[in-house]
């Protein structure tokens, strides 16, 4: 992924704040109990996820909070949400060109599929949502980075720049 966003960006690709970066965990063979832990943890941590954005994500008619779905949302324009296809849509991240941003996503993501995948793990339901969001990314290699990235996102209040990819003009 990250070479073919390198690739378009060599090409003078251009992103507006109207794309977004959709990603799809597989969940082939995931119980539904196992999914609503997910989404429980997931509707408590919501706002922090949503905090990870800028605000043309936050507020954004294709990405829906799952707050008010079913124990398994399955709404497409929901944040995250079941699809027909054996997957959890995550919608939340605006599309980009910046292999950068597109990795550190991907790498974040594929640590929840993990969390998802393992049976053993227990979806934090204590604390505060932001205390209840790092723990579950806390149990991450040191400088993993996926990680890393959600922190400096975190850091930057969701609008992180970051001038070595910007849209190249002419």
């Amino acid at each position: 992924a990250a070479a073919l966003v390198h690739e378009l960006w060599q090409r003078r690709a251009k992103v507006s704040h109207t794309c977004g970066l959709h990603v799809h965990i597989d969940v082939r063979g995931i119980t539904d109990e196992r999914k609503k832990e997910f989404f429980t943890w997931a509707r408590k941590t919501e706002g922090v996820w949503f905090a990870l954005m800028p605000p043309s994500r936050r507020d954004n008619i294709y990405v829906k909070p799952i707050s008010g779905e079913t124990d398994i949302p399955r709404l497409h324009y929901c944040w995250a949400h079941v699809t027909s296809y054996h997957t959890i849509e995550i919608r939340l991240h605006g599309g980009s060109i910046n292999p950068y941003k597109i990795t550190g996503w991907i790498e974040a993501l594929r640590f929840l599929q993990e969390k998802i995948w393992d049976a053993t793990h227990v979806f934090p339901t204590e604390g505060t949502p932001e205390e209840m969001f790092w723990k579950l990314f806390s149990s991450a290699t040191h400088n993993h980075p996926g990680i890393e990235y959600l922190k400096a996102r975190q850091a930057a209040g969701g609008v992180l720049n970051d001038y070595a990819y910007q849209t190249r003009e002419g």
